[in-house]
């Protein structure tokens, strides 16, 4: 088979639903910040030893190497006043937004992994929506989960699914 035999694929543009999917996963990171925020302002010694990390009063000058050091003492704190799970839950918030910036980016690009990430923050997040609520039932765990089961629903439409498909080449040039 020569070069002239091999045909490229027009790339397609974005659909509208993928854009706006990619809005809506940017708002979810955002969210989720605040969340985080939320339950990290509820721990009292959390700010405080987190502007201390900051202005480099405590842990050495190297913030990077210093995050140990704060991250040890943010652990030993909250296991020591009992809100361990506070702690645990700001910092799964903060990871999830970061997961779900970078699917709302993939969305954006149409990058293939985007689809799988985005289904994997909703499912990550429902759960532990859902832990935080069997354990301290606030109000904001509504709004996640609530937002995350739109989310799947709307991921699962057609439109947005196969945009994110692998192509089966092999079967594209079979008459």
């Amino acid at each position: 088979m020569d070069a002239s035999a091999v045909v490229s694929k027009p790339a397609q543009p974005r659909s509208r639903l993928v854009v706006m999917m990619g809005w809506l996963l940017f708002f979810q990171a955002v969210s989720l910040v605040a969340f985080g925020i939320y339950h990290f302002l509820i721990l009292q010694f959390g700010p405080e030893l987190l502007t201390l990390w900051w202005s480099q009063r405590i842990y050495g000058p190297n913030r990077l190497l210093a995050l140990y050091g704060l991250l040890t003492e943010l652990f030993t704190t909250a296991s020591s006043q009992h809100v361990l799970s506070t702690l645990v839950e700001s910092l799964l918030l903060f990871l999830l937004a970061i997961l779900a910036l970078f699917a709302s980016f993939g969305f954006f690009f149409r990058r293939k992994f985007a689809w799988i990430l985005a289904m994997s923050v909703q499912g990550s997040m429902l759960t532990l929506a859902l832990i935080i609520y069997l354990i301290q039932k606030p109000l904001h765990t509504y709004f996640l989960m609530i937002y995350g089961i739109i989310m799947v629903i709307y991921l699962q439409h057609a439109d947005i699914y196969q945009s994110f498909r692998k192509v089966n080449l092999l079967s594209e040039n079979e008459p």
